[in-house]
């Protein structure tokens, strides 16, 4: 009789345990979004916070995490398009050193958690597949997968040899300062 009221007493003691089973106390709630920033745009520029690319000049309480560039060598070649910060703002760290959209996805899909010693850059190249971790300019997190970036001529532009560009990406913020996503 006392084998079945203890092990009564400990099957009633794992139901309770388990009752909030359902509740994860590491799920994070972040914001997320497919956008894409073209280089000739007054809108070239990004907010986490407001989830969407921003024109010059900047709504009230709200400033750019980057701005999209077409990166050019000395002699004004274009070399690639480029996410920028401020300079001195160290905001940009590649996750994947080898870029391929495929395992990039993957990563961008599976990551849960920014390590803490990550180094960040002010200044980043737009690589599809690449998986970059971004530190905003509020001090959050975001993650981001390049689906796309290019550069072609501006040929409006007759007198200069000029370029613009554009890069599609996906994107996750985390809004409550952790870096867990």
């Amino acid at each position: 009789m006392n084998t079945k009221l203890i092990i009564s007493f400990i099957l009633f003691a794992l139901l309770l345990a388990c009752k909030d089973s359902n509740t994860n106390p590491n799920n994070h709630e972040c914001l997320s979004g497919i956008t894409t920033i073209f280089t000739n745009r007054d809108s070239a520029f990004f907010s986490f916070k407001a989830g969407k690319p921003i024109a010059y000049p900047f709504p009230d309480k709200i400033t750019d995490d980057f701005i999209v560039i077409v990166s050019t060598n000395e002699s004004g070649r274009p070399i690639g398009v480029g996410l920028f910060a401020d300079y001195n703002s160290e905001r940009f760290s590649y996750l994947n050193d080898d870029p391929k959209y495929e395992t990039g996805e993957i990563l961008f899909d599976t990551l849960s958690r920014l390590d803490d010693d990550l180094y960040y850059t002010w200044g980043i190249g737009c690589y599809e597949g690449s998986v970059i971790a971004v530190k905003t300019i509020d001090n959050k997190h975001a993650l981001m997968l390049i689906q796309e970036a290019a550069y072609y001529r501006d040929t409006t532009d007759t007198l200069f040899e000029s370029y613009d560009g554009y890069v599609t990406f996906k994107w996750k913020y985390q809004p409550d300062g952790s870096r867990k996503f």
